[in-house]
């Protein structure tokens, strides 16, 4: 049982870091100088002749980037979905609590509200008894 509970422990630490890690990646890659980089880099391979047509190693080089960033993306963004998730059910949960407490509230007044008639009426009553 505790082998069990120190691999569940130790998969949590290494999904965090992981998290941690695709975060840091989709916001570095998500500037535009990710952009200025790349296309100086593509052209200068292009341009310059590094490799001849039709570009074999930066076909390959770009297609296993596209891949490794989607699934960082991924892992990011999917990350931020279970936040927002657990964010919005925590807001909604406060919600139906605020709403249970202005019903209670909205109650109270309107017995308040009854309260405050019948003592007028009952004294309106009492003057009238005196005239």
């Amino acid at each position: 049982m505790k082998g069990m509970l120190s691999i569940r422990n130790l998969l949590r630490k290494i999904n965090k870091k992981a998290e941690w890690f695709s975060d840091r990646v989709s916001d570095l890659f998500g500037k535009p100088v990710f952009l200025l980089v790349h296309t100086t880099w593509w052209t200068i391979w292009i341009v310059g002749g590094i490799e001849k047509y039709p570009y074999g190693l930066l076909t390959l080089t770009v297609s296993l980037e596209a891949i490794l960033l989607s699934g960082l993306i991924l892992n990011s963004s999917n990350r931020a979905a279970r936040e927002d998730k657990r964010l919005m059910n925590k807001d909604y949960d406060l919600s139906q609590d605020t709403n249970e407490i202005v019903d209670r509230m909205w109650e109270e007044i309107q017995d308040l509200k009854a309260l405050i008639r019948s003592e007028q009426l009952a004294h309106h009553a009492d003057l009238d008894d005196e005239m």
